[in-house]
């Protein structure tokens, strides 16, 4: 099989991944650049987007986007239609999802969910719950039986944090990028607390409640850009995933177009 190339497209950044081809979960490659300056077309990144595709298309590839960016589509496709591509599929347009979903709820849940979920579910094979790290932090469940029965949607951590900032007079504009030690009494310390472990709380009692309300057991997996950062807080055992989403559209491509 050709490699796959999966597309992530965030509101904070884009990635690239290319698998060895869509029955293996083995990664050759990945990038990751600004979405900002995609949108931009700034030289530089799009140089940098043409020299890794180009480094990768030694044979022709297959291509699945998802994205809750639609503005730049277009442009990405436009990309790839200048190299060694021989398909690109949307996940929107994508029949079997792997997990089910509610038809009113599809019609609204971003893409990006859906990869994460479809991912952990072919892992695990068992009741999940796919906490997502990014500009804004999702929780998706999903049952024994393959059942999306249940989201949270809050805002990520460095939209707190900017947040605060931008609200208040005095507040400083604090980075996540750090260690800290929860507790400390300066002001960087605790919005830091504040933030990140209400985070890491409202995680925890959403999952306490819907597994009380669906009386389950689930398996948590953390994904997303701050994954790493909140990962030590949370108290409940859990797994790291930073390659959920695109092991979720891989998964999702060769159940559609490998016979």
């Amino acid at each position: 099989m050709p490699p796959l190339l999966t597309i992530d497209i965030g509101n904070t950044t884009t990635s690239f991944v290319f698998f060895k081809d869509s029955h293996l979960d083995i990664i050759l490659d990945k990038k990751t650049y600004l979405t900002s300056e995609i949108k931009a077309q700034k030289a530089k990144t799009m140089k940098f987007i043409y020299s890794f595709f180009k480094k990768n298309s030694n044979i022709s590839f297959n291509a699945i986007i998802s994205s809750v960016v639609p503005s730049i589509d277009f442009l990405i496709k436009h990309i790839l239609d200048d190299v060694n591509t021989n398909s690109v599929v949307n996940l929107n347009d994508v029949r079997d999802i792997v997990i089910n979903i509610d038809r009113n709820c599809k019609k609204t849940i971003g893409s990006d969910r859906v990869a994460n979920m479809a991912g952990a579910y072919n892992i695990y094979k068992k009741s999940v719950a796919v906490a997502d790290f990014g500009t804004a932090t999702t929780i998706s469940v999903v049952n024994n039986e393959g059942k999306f029965i249940g989201s949270s949607i809050m805002p990520g951590i460095n939209m707190m944090l900017n947040c605060i900032h931008k609200g208040t007079a005095k507040l400083p504009l604090i980075k996540a990028d750090k260690v800290f030690q929860p507790y400390d009494i300066d002001t960087s310390s605790a919005i830091k607390t504040g933030v990140i472990l209400g985070t890491t709380g409202a995680i925890e009692r959403f999952i306490k409640d819907i597994e009380e309300a669906r009386d389950c057991k689930l398996q948590l997996v953390l994904t997303g850009g701050s994954a790493l950062l909140i990962s030590s807080f949370i108290k409940r055992s859990y797994e790291l995933n930073p390659n959920l989403i695109f092991e979720g559209l891989r998964v999702i491509y060769e159940r559609n177009y490998n016979e």
